[in-house]
């Protein structure tokens, strides 16, 4: 299986967009790296309205990377508005191509998870399958 995302479930703490969120949402996308997303916890981008933030790795090795609105929270308002998660096996890719294909999907997978959120239905995608070059070498 060719890699891809799908969704897995629905995002927790989903927040309300307005259109400034969400044009500033898809430009920060547009900046994210693979090298970015493998740098860590933390946040990744960052603009006025939202930020990227690694949320760190979940207990079966996945990153976890949120768009969140950046504002204060209050109580009962949620602040995520993209989720995807990664297995932590994509992070060290090493053949040719492998980077920009994961760096693709990942970029993808949150614009579709933040249109899910515009649509009333949040969900929270997952990247998985077999990279396009890997030649067989490297099941994914």
């Amino acid at each position: 299986m060719a890699l891809t995302a799908s969704s897995v479930g629905l995002m927790r703490n989903a927040g309300n967009v307005n259109a400034n969120d969400i044009a500033s949402t898809k430009y920060l996308i547009g900046g994210l790296t693979y090298d970015l997303i493998c740098r860590g916890p933390g946040t990744l981008l960052t603009c006025e309205a939202v930020r990227i933030d690694n949320q760190g790795g979940l207990n079966d090795g996945s990153v976890n990377l949120q768009v969140q609105l950046n504002r204060r929270r209050r109580p009962g308002e949620g602040t995520t508005i993209a989720t995807v998660l990664l297995p932590g096996r994509y992070l060290t890719a090493h053949w040719p191509g492998n980077h920009e294909e994961i760096q693709r999907v990942v970029r993808n997978a949150l614009l579709a998870s933040l249109t899910c959120l515009q649509n009333g239905a949040p969900l929270t995608y997952q990247v998985e399958g077999t990279l396009s070059n890997s030649g067989g070498r490297e099941e994914m």
